[in-house]
């Protein structure tokens, strides 16, 4: 009898073993289905494990191809752009900052870790230029234009180090480019809550730009000096053109009227 029960004994230790190792390969097989059908695994752990996958990025936010969230981005930034190094362009509204000084632009690394930032308004649209050693962005001021204040757009190309290359503004230019781009006081009450988001004082602006971009190469490159890659076409809402790449002189007006907010060269 006693052998007997020493047998059972050992019988039911070794199906204990089994049936144990065979839950941990059933809770491994579990958990391996969730990760890639049912996403049980944290945020942070998905980054680690889709690292090398394709990426999505809305409104800064950063998804992976099965729509899990990634990264979001820090409060108040609201405009993104991507390095193929995964360093980070970002930009803030005046409306969404907590200080007078805080940074509005700035570069951060891979790791988040800002890199340099600068108190500067940036609206609308910003894009890469000078084969992506440069920002372009659209920016904002106001003075006292025949005996209003106004606002009106300022254009900016910044290196990548943070430094500025170029600054252009429309009101310097406002006398020779009023009736070429047709230019006028606006004071749409709608414009109000748009003039707090910039920061700005006025009342009225005498423009509206929605959108800047570098020429690329095209059809007409060669033969058409507005044409000519690295020149830079921007949108002042009813009329858009094409500045030299130094911004010293503007080389073509579209004809016409198209009230457009994108606009590039294809």
């Amino acid at each position: 009898m006693r052998g007997f029960l020493l047998r059972l004994r050992e019988l039911v230790r070794g199906k204990a073993i089994l049936f144990f190792a065979a839950g941990c390969a059933g809770i491994a097989y579990l958990v391996i289905c969730g990760t890639f059908f049912l996403g049980f695994l944290p945020v942070d752990s998905l980054a680690r494990l889709y690292s090398k996958e394709v990426q999505v990025s809305f409104d800064c936010s950063v998804i992976d191809s099965r729509g899990r969230l990634v990264s979001k981005p820090a409060h108040g930034v609201y405009q993104c752009l991507y390095t193929k190094d995964k360093k980070l362009f970002w930009t803030k509204s005046v409306a969404d900052v907590s200080s007078t000084g805080e940074d509005l632009i700035g570069l951060s690394g891979a790791d988040g870790r800002k890199i340099w930032g600068r108190h500067l308004v940036a609206h609308h649209m910003t894009n890469f230029c000078k084969a992506n050693s440069a920002v372009a962005l659209l920016s904002s001021e106001d003075r006292v234009v025949e005996g209003d204040l106004v606002r009106g757009d300022v254009i900016y190309i910044i290196g990548m180090d943070g430094k500025v290359l170029h600054r252009w503004s429309l009101l310097d230019h406002y006398a020779e480019l009023k009736n070429v781009l047709q230019l006028k006081k606006n004071d749409d009450g709608l414009n109000r809550f748009y003039f707090k988001a910039l920061g700005s004082k006025a009342k009225m602006e005498v423009s509206h730009a929605n959108s800047i971009y570098e020429v690329p190469e095209n059809s007409l490159s060669a033969t058409h000096e507005a044409f000519r890659p690295g020149n830079f076409i921007v949108n002042f809402g009813k009329r858009f053109c094409i500045f030299s790449s130094d911004f010293s002189k503007v080389l073509w007006v579209a004809p016409g009227d198209y009230s457009a907010h994108d606009v590039q060269v294809l």
